[in-house]
């Protein structure tokens, strides 16, 4: 019987799916989920797999369109744990763009963003 974990479970099942670059699995989440249905935590996790999928599907722009949704939702996502796995999961998104984008642009930015990343805010001691 699902619990309260259900919903967290399956999205790092499906972060999982999208860095094995299954576009499907991927989408039918989607199809199926909101990223605002999420904790903070979890709805920066979701847009990590949101741009993933950008890139999976590689059409042209895909590389900037990935970019802005990453830079404009570490801006409007509540504060964020700073638990490991979330850098984690930030440095495999970043590679996995990069790498499904290709160039030298693509590259620099993976490197350039592993080094200063874009998060949302952090959650501060109490803040729920």
């Amino acid at each position: 019987m699902p619990d309260y974990t259900s919903g967290f479970h399956s999205l790092w099942l499906i972060m999982d799916e999208a860095l094995a670059g299954n576009e499907e699995a991927v989408e039918g989440y989607f199809e199926e989920h909101i990223i605002e249905e999420h904790d903070p935590n979890h709805q920066w996790i979701a847009t990590l797999v949101k741009a993933i999928l950008i890139s999976l599907k590689n059409k042209s722009g895909a590389f900037g369109k990935a970019r802005r949704l990453l830079v404009d939702a570490a801006a409007n996502i509540g504060p964020i744990d700073r638990d490991k796995v979330f850098a984690v999961a930030y440095q495999k998104a970043l590679a996995e763009i990069a790498r499904r984008c290709g160039g030298l642009t693509s590259g620099l930015w993976k490197w350039y963003r592993s080094k200063n990343p874009i998060l949302p805010r952090r959650k501060e001691v109490g803040e729920d």
